[in-house]
């Protein structure tokens, strides 16, 4: 059984550093794409695990309550 993922991909260009960051919407998953290899998401990106967490999370949140006001707003028209 294949299940469709979901991602979000957001390219981010700092200074001389371009990465990308993608949320899997389908799992708790969060990957960082890029061509450093490094061992601290703090030192590389200025970033803690938890606030990578903490973002995924905020996203999803985002996203339900887009999907809400759609679905709402659909249903008025």
């Amino acid at each position: 059984m294949n299940l469709l993922e979901l991602q979000v991909v957001f390219p981010i260009h700092n200074g001389d550093q371009m990465y990308a960051v993608v949320f899997n919407l389908t799992y708790p998953q969060v990957h960082i794409i890029d061509s450093i290899q490094t061992k601290s998401l703090e030192k590389t990106y200025g970033m803690t695990p938890t606030a990578v967490v903490s973002l995924h999370l905020l996203l999803l949140i985002v996203l339900q309550l887009q999907y809400y006001i759609f679905n709402n707003v659909m249903l008025l028209i």
